[in-house]
């Protein structure tokens, strides 16, 4: 199992929490950014993105990524994307909409149409939304974020 990750910290924790369970020799870890890393042909059974794509850089780049994600995986391999969309950030003591912090702000449903047309000809094995109210901090001041959290998973003919 390879786990990508752009930030260390996560990686150091997976790390930490493969060898609490015995899993270590399963796993290596990749220092990147999911925009800039490469899957080769038909390279896995399993893809998972799990809150990474709306941290690329634009739509083109995701767009990239998905058919990267797509050529990347074996026949009758699966991909299971977890991804928030509709995000918006509100500072909580003054109840004001700020700026979200993603790079990809897309609405739900245009990320569905976007995902249905990367994995045209995928059977569809689930797609759910649940709404995500997650309370963060953004320069030391405590703000709501809210989202449609979207999950998707397909599995290659």
């Amino acid at each position: 199992m390879v786990c990508v990750d752009i930030l260390q910290k996560a990686l150091d924790k997976l790390v930490i929490y493969s060898k609490e369970h015995k899993a270590e020799s399963a796993i290596s870890t990749q220092r990147a950014d999911i925009g800039d890393y490469s899957f080769d042909e038909a390279e896995y059974d399993y893809i998972v993105a799990a809150s990474s794509l709306e941290h690329v850089k634009s739509e083109s780049v995701l767009r990239e990524v998905l058919d990267d994600m797509v050529n990347g995986t074996k026949a009758l391999g699966i991909n299971l994307i977890y991804m928030n969309t509709n995000i918006e950030e509100i500072t909580i003591s003054s109840e004001e909409e700020r700026q979200p912090l993603f790079e990809i702000l897309i609405s739900k449903d245009d990320m569905l149409a976007m995902l249905r047309e990367a994995y045209q000809g995928w059977e569809e094995l689930l797609v759910d939304d649940q709404p995500l109210e997650l309370k963060i901090d953004r320069d030391n001041k405590p703000v709501m974020l809210k989202a449609d959290h979207l999950v998707f998973a397909a599995r290659k003919s």
